[in-house]
């Protein structure tokens, strides 16, 4: 499933990279519960959510109400997100279930620690 995501992100990066135009950049912000879990967004949505949005690029500011209209029809706000999202990540990338995310289902003891270090 993550493979899949990063995929497509590298695949995302060529063709925003090689736009000739700088159009407004578009963020969708997730909402992150109090155990520091936001909804994931699997490859399949996140390209949905990247052609709408691609669709609407250069049109007029009033037309973004029509952009949150098909995301919305398409489950995509970040509301939708967090009521269907199966599985949840967090700042650490650790990919999780709703049970664990919510708090309903205690995560599996590791009996180990995995560090990894990257250079800036």
């Amino acid at each position: 499933m993550q493979r899949e995501l990063d995929a497509y992100k590298r695949q995302r990066d060529k063709v925003v990279q090689s736009r000739t135009s700088d159009p407004p950049a578009f963020q969708m912000a997730l909402p992150v519960n109090d155990r520091g879990y936001m909804p994931y967004v699997t490859a399949d949505q996140q390209k949905l959510i990247d052609r709408i949005t691609d669709s609407y690029l250069g049109r007029p500011e009033h037309e973004m109400e029509k952009m949150w209209a098909e995301l919305r029809a398409n489950g995509l706000t970040p509301e939708q997100l967090v009521r269907t999202a199966t599985y949840f990540i967090n700042l650490d990338g650790e990919v999780v279930t709703r049970a664990v995310a919510t708090g309903s289902q205690r995560p599996a003891q590791n009996g180990s620690t995995v560090w990894t270090a990257s250079s800036v």
